[in-house]
């Protein structure tokens, strides 16, 4: 949007709200999801993670388009977003039928629901403007946009946006959310992350250190800096084309080309099997991984199985596990962006300063 459509936009907005006769009011719901934590492939096959519902009673069996997006008509409910003198913040809740409803935007909520079980995190933005200002398809079916409308994509009122904090009810018939707002810091602890110079708080592999991330569903649960490499480029230790091969136990004993190398000195790398499978013989300098909340957790076979042992099992497997130490970062990452780890730890609050 340029100043000049802003300017347009705002003027417009200003003259609706101060006419004695404005056109009507219309409430739109987004619930975005994109920030959860969700499983499977569920966006990658069903389209976005965003919920788009209106509540409009003249317009209940029709769709709002808006900015270019479809509103669907919803039997939802919402109350408490006004705000007090007092200066606290609104803490409204929102009500969603879900009872024998047909509409095809619950409908893949549910479907959603079921498969995630929850909505706490979510965010949702309700947005409102007036009538006159809605997409000009919305007028198609009465032969073009009638007197005095002039569509406009960005005269709308401030958005007011909150984030799901509580379900208050669950039965067959609705569910029922309370919502906070984004700047509410009521009940939060600081500090809320703990400062450690000698210890990296991030799950090994997950968010955070991401070390290697969930590529199966596009990148969508985990996200790395393409400038942070680790491994070499011709590192085929992994059919991953050396991404995150693993490296080093808890204790950063190497499985391979140390001096002190948990695998024999004959295993100069190592060979991925994939996911474990009890039905393979897994032979010395094997490695395969079994899978939980998206994070692969790896295994190196150091004595040779019998077939259907399954992992952990330290007697005949090494996991691939991070000490969590600057060093446990550094000999994981062979190349460093600007020479700054993915480490997430603070060394330098170390009294005698702190070094990578």
């Amino acid at each position: 949007m340029t100043p000049t459509q802003a300017q347009f936009s705002s003027k417009n907005l200003n003259n609706e709200l101060f006419n004695l006769t404005p056109s009507a009011l219309v409430t739109l719901y987004e619930i975005d999801v994109s920030d959860l934590y969700y499983s499977d492939n569920y966006f990658q096959n069903n389209s976005e993670p965003t919920f788009r519902f209106h509540n409009e009673q003249k317009l209940f069996n029709n769709i709002i388009v808006w900015n270019g997006n479809s509103y669907y008509p919803a039997p939802i409910a919402t109350d408490g977003f006004q705000y007090s003198a007092r200066g606290s913040l609104p803490t409204p809740k929102i009500s969603i039928a879900i009872q024998d409803n047909t509409a095809p935007e619950i409908i893949r909520l549910k479907s959603y629901l079921r498969a995630n079980n929850e909505l706490a995190g979510a965010k949702l933005t309700r947005r409102r403007t007036f009538a006159r200002f809605l997409d000009a398809i919305n007028w198609d079916l009465i032969g073009g946009v009638p007197n005095g409308f002039t569509p406009d994509p960005n005269s709308e009122l401030v958005p007011d946006i909150y984030l799901f904090s509580r379900k208050s009810a669950d039965n067959k018939s609705y569910l029922e959310y309370e919502l906070t707002s984004v700047i509410d810091l009521d009940g939060i602890k600081l500090p809320n992350r703990l400062v450690l110079a000698d210890r990296c708080p991030f799950v090994y592999r997950g968010e955070g250190c991401l070390y290697e991330y969930d590529s199966s569903d596009g990148g969508i649960n985990f996200m790395r800096r393409d400038e942070i490499v680790h491994g070499s480029s011709n590192d085929s230790r992994l059919g991953v084309n050396g991404q995150a091969p693993p490296v080093a136990n808890y204790k950063d004993e190497l499985f391979v080309g140390g001096t002190d190398a948990i695998l024999p000195p004959a295993i100069t790398s190592i060979i991925d099997r994939g996911e474990y499978s009890p039905s393979i013989q897994y032979e010395i300098g094997d490695c395969f991984y079994i899978t939980k909340n998206h994070i692969k957790y790896y295994f190196v076979v150091k004595f040779r199985p019998p077939i259907g042992t399954p992992p952990p099992n330290t007697s005949y497997y090494e996991q691939d596990e991070c000490s969590h130490t600057v060093k446990g970062c550094r000999i994981r990452y062979s190349k460093a962006y600007n020479n700054i780890l993915p480490y997430g730890g603070f060394p330098s609050v170390n009294k005698a300063g702190g070094r990578f």
